[in-house]
């Protein structure tokens, strides 16, 4: 189930978003600037956040966050997982 939560801008701003985006798609636009700002603040994970906004596939859920600017870091765990990865299938 959806809630509805009323927002108040600018006149200039929605023009501005919907020339960019179109009228029609300015709830959607505004429900993705919601939860990519969740994930900033460290609210939700990316993986809810993917959830939420009804991203399915974690290329596709990399790809909309790329071009939200959230980019993942690449932490030494994850290099470690991919030398584990790459080792297991140098070893078949």
């Amino acid at each position: 189930m959806n809630t509805v939560i009323p927002v108040e801008v600018p006149e200039e701003f929605r023009k501005l978003i919907a020339k960019q985006r179109g009228e029609a798609n300015l709830p959607q636009w505004a429900s993705e600037a919601l939860v990519i700002e969740a994930v900033r603040e460290g609210l939700i994970s990316r993986r809810k956040a993917a959830e939420l906004l009804g991203i399915d596939g974690e290329l596709d859920r990399d790809e909309f966050f790329a071009r939200s600017g959230l980019i993942e870091e690449y932490t030494p765990e994850m290099l470690e997982q991919d030398r584990k990865s790459y080792e297991e299938l140098i070893d078949r």
